[in-house]
C-alpha cells in the first residue's frame, strides 16, 4: 500500500490539475541506531535511494540515507479531496454520532450502508459500540514558519524514538518539529516541552 501511494502521488504531483498540491525535493534521513537504512528498507522504494556511508555520517547518527520524494500541502490537498468526492456523487453529512448503530443503521436520514469506515481516533474510546480503551493520545508539538527558499527535507531519529524534522510544503510553509509525549492529555501549549532551537541542534551538524 505503501508503494501504490507512493507512486499514485508521485504522478500527481506533475499533473497540471495537481501538481500545485505537492513540492519534489531531496530528503536525507539520520537515525540513532545502525542498519536502520539497509537494502531492506522500506524507503528504497523512493527514487534515487542511496545509504550514507559511516563517513559522511554527522557525529550523533549511526546510519542514514537520501532519496528523492514529495511532500503534501495539506490544507490544500485535503480540499482536493473533498472536492473530488463531491464531484462523484458523494454527499457530507454532518451529525453528532453517540452509538456506531446509528451509521450502521442507516441514520441521519442516509440509507443503510454497505460498509462503516470509523475514523474517530481519540472518539473511540467514548464511541458507543466501539469504547476501545487501549485508545490513548500521543501529543505532539510543531512549529509552522513561512520559509519558501527552504526546498530540502531533514528528518532525525533519537535513541528516545523522538523525531526532529522539517517538512517545506509547495505553498512556501515549512513544518519543524516535534515533541512526542505518550498518554498526554494536555491541550494546552507547552513551551517548556518544545525548544525550537534543541529542535534544529541535530539538523544543523
Amino acid at each position: 500500500m505503501d508503494q501504490v501511494t507512493f507512486e499514485t502521488m508521485w504522478r500527481m504531483s506533475t499533473e497540471s490539475e495537481t501538481q500545485h498540491l505537492f513540492l519534489r525535493l531531496p530528503q536525507l534521513e539520520l537515525y540513532a541506531e545502525p542498519d536502520k537504512a539497509g537494502p531492506e528498507s522500506i524507503l528504497n522504494l523512493y527514487p534515487s535511494y542511496e545509504p550514507i556511508s559511516e563517513k559522511e555520517l554527522p557525529s550523533f547518527a549511526k546510519s542514514g540515507c537520501k532519496f528523492e520524494t514529495i511532500t503534501i500541502d495539506t490544507p490544500n490537498y485535503l480540499l482536493h479531496l473533498m472536492n473530488t468526492f463531491k464531484s462523484k456523487g458523494g454527499n457530507v453529512i454532518r451529525a453528532h454520532v453517540q452509538h456506531i448503530s446509528q451509521a450502521i443503521d442507516g441514520g441521519f436520514g442516509v440509507p443503510k450502508p454497505d460498509a462503516v469506515v470509523v475514523c474517530a481516533g481519540i472518539g473511540a474510546r467514548t464511541l458507543g459500540g466501539v469504547e476501545d480503551t487501549h485508545v490513548y493520545p500521543i501529543r505532539g508539538q510543531t512549529v509552522l514558519v513561512k520559509a519558501p527558499w527552504i526546498k530540502f527535507g531533514r528528518t532525525c531519529g533519537s535513541t528516545d524514538g523522538t523525531w526532529t524534522y522539517i517538512i517545506p510544503r509547495r505553498s512556501g510553509d515549512v513544518i519543524v518539529g516535534g515533541i512526542k509525549v505518550e498518554n498526554d492529555w494536555c491541550v494546552i501549549l507547552s513551551l517548556a516541552s518544545f525548544s525550537c532551537k534543541n529542535e534544529f541542534d541535530g539538523l544543523n551538524e
